[in-house]
């Protein structure tokens, strides 16, 4: 009735995947788990709302230094993983650094591996230096769900606009 289409649902823990995928599966028919654009479309055609679940960060609760759970989050639907938050974790500085350090090593086989599988990259709330270095790292667009302009709003979790056109000349969606 709100006219939402769509839902990005956060599932950044087991614990929380399991909670989506038994709300999916006691829900009827009321909402979709989307796993790709085509299903947010059919969703839509039938008047129902549609979830993407994304996953986020490598600290604890979450898939943490094993790399394998990227695949067992992504056989459960998870399509989208933000890499940090605000604060550093072991993949990259968060954007609540003012010079935070950019992608480990641990974050550089997290793109290959998120990119290996076919899960959207989210780059909002990573420092500048982790930004850079997802673009030169990626081989598919990224994503940036919930930043700005930082021209317009100075907060590290926003984009300049250099980081704006190459994302966009990526491919990628703001």
């Amino acid at each position: 009735a709100g006219g939402v289409d769509c839902v990005v649902a956060h599932a950044g823990s087991e614990d929380d995947l399991c909670l989506w995928l038994r709300e999916f599966q006691t829900s009827g028919s009321d909402v979709v788990q989307a796993r790709t654009a085509a299903d947010v479309r059919t969703a839509h055609d039938l008047g129902k709302a549609s979830f993407i679940l994304n996953g986020a960060g490598a600290g604890a609760g979450s898939i943490e230094n094993e790399l394998n759970r990227i695949l067992l989050f992504y056989q459960a639907g998870v399509r989208i993983w933000a890499l940090t938050h605000s604060a550093r974790n072991p993949i990259s500085g968060g954007c609540g650094e003012a010079e935070g350090p950019g992608l480990t090593n641990l974050g550089k086989l997290y793109v290959e591996e998120l990119n290996q599988q076919g899960i959207a990259i989210d780059i909002s709330h990573i420092s500048d230096r982790g930004f850079w270095d997802v673009i030169e790292l990626s081989s598919a667009p990224i994503m940036a769900s919930h930043s700005n302009s930082r021209s317009v709003c100075s907060h590290g979790r926003n984009l300049t606009d250099e980081m704006i056109r190459k994302i966009g000349a990526g491919g990628g969606i703001i």
